[in-house]
């Protein structure tokens, strides 16, 4: 899942004055954004991914014909096998209700893109 994460282009400047405490306060509060962001985030992938799943099963009265879970991934910048990761990892009651993941042995099959992580 690297590729879920957006890489650091340049080597970060480092101050001479760098404070412990200043950077703890710091990075607490952006992982606490980060936390509150993600979870927003996450909440409206998985809303998306039910309604447009929902509407695809539809043959007649769409509301959003032509769409698809994938293309939405598409649009907000990821692919669909970053959001099923993320169904995967943050949303196992979720994905295991789809039939996406089992586990066995120690590893989980996710029959969704036919993946088994040890």
């Amino acid at each position: 899942m690297a590729e879920d994460l957006i890489p650091v282009q340049t080597e970060p400047f480092i101050p001479e004055d760098w404070n412990y405490d200043q950077s703890v306060t710091k990075c607490w509060n952006l992982f606490k954004m980060v936390r509150e962001k993600g979870a927003e985030a996450l909440t409206e992938l998985l809303i998306a991914h039910k309604v447009l799943t929902e509407d695809s099963k539809k043959k007649v009265g769409r509301k959003w014909p032509g769409k698809t879970f994938t293309g939405y991934c598409k649009d907000i910048g990821i692919t669909d096998e970053t959001a099923y990761n993320w169904f995967r990892k943050y949303c196992p009651a979720y994905s295991s209700q789809l039939g996406m993941c089992s586990a066995s042995g120690g590893a989980v099959s996710c029959k969704q893109r036919g993946v088994r992580l040890e």
